[in-house]
């Protein structure tokens, strides 16, 4: 029941996603559908762990992927476990910024096949998106947006004003591999046992490590060899989650290092 009633809100949502503009027009309805359970298994997995801590999501463009968040937070954290959430989002909120590096070499040519980073792309002003949630979520009390170049905005400070001290779930839809990098380590005292990272473009650049997403994520965890991670829920052809282990006060030992585990 609680499944249908988030779908529900979903569904309601979608109906307006494939009209709302060339990026979800591009996406498709299939993207979104792939997406939504994603954060759905996601909202669960941190719902019957008791999890708590805000939702960091890094790239948000027009704004979609926010309101599956707050409709699968809502049903499978607020409603059912009563854990309260907070949703604090990131964004230039004017596009992509130029690619730089090693990521130059793929999704850059605008006149070629797949997927295009390039400069301005997927970008929705600050003021679009706070229109969309308003009119799609109501009441976004507890959603607060973040305009800024990550290398900028991201500061210590800010952490501070927000009282952000821990993260539950952290969306990364960077595309590059300098964004993801500057996104991690700001979230570094964040991550908790059981804090849940979702690549959104984890495939992409020909699913190559030494690019883009994977290449930042890879040497963030040799950065902080007292982090591991696990994979968890992927969803369509590009996004992969893993579940973060991080050593707690309670811990007497340091835990095994499993085959299964991820590194």
């Amino acid at each position: 029941m609680v499944y249908n009633a988030a779908r529900k809100i979903f569904r309601k949502a979608s109906r307006r996603i494939v009209m709302a503009g060339s990026h979800t027009k591009k996406r498709g309805l299939y993207e979104y559908d792939e997406q939504y359970h994603h954060f759905y298994r996601c909202m669960d997995f941190l719902g019957n762990n008791g999890i708590e801590g805000d939702i960091l999501e890094y790239g948000s463009a027009d704004g979609t992927s926010i309101t599956m968040l707050h409709a699968t937070a809502q049903e499978m954290l607020k409603r059912r476990e009563n854990i309260d959430f907070r949703i604090f989002a990131f964004d230039s909120f004017e596009g992509l910024p130029e690619a730089t590096g090693i990521d130059q070499h793929y999704h850059t040519d605008a006149s070629a096949p797949g997927v295009k980073f390039v400069k301005g792309g997927y970008g929705f002003s600050l003021e679009h998106v706070q229109q969309k949630l308003h009119e799609e979520i109501g009441n976004t009390d507890h959603i607060t947006l973040i305009k800024g170049w990550y290398d900028k905005s991201l500061t210590d400070e800010l952490r501070t004003q927000h009282n952000i001290n821990k993260a539950s779930f952290i969306n990364i839809d960077c595309d590059f591999y300098e964004s993801t990098r500057t996104a991690l380590q700001w979230c570094r005292p964040l991550i908790q046992q059981g804090t849940i990272i979702s690549f959104d473009d984890w495939y992409c650049y020909k699913a190559r490590e030494d690019h883009g997403e994977m290449r930042a994520f890879s040497e963030f965890l040799k950065d902080n060899p007292e982090l591991s991670a696990m994979k968890y829920s992927q969803y369509s052809w590009h996004g992969q989650s893993f579940i973060m282990g991080c050593p707690e006060a309670e811990d007497t030992e340091a835990p095994s290092d499993p085959a299964w585990a991820d590194h």
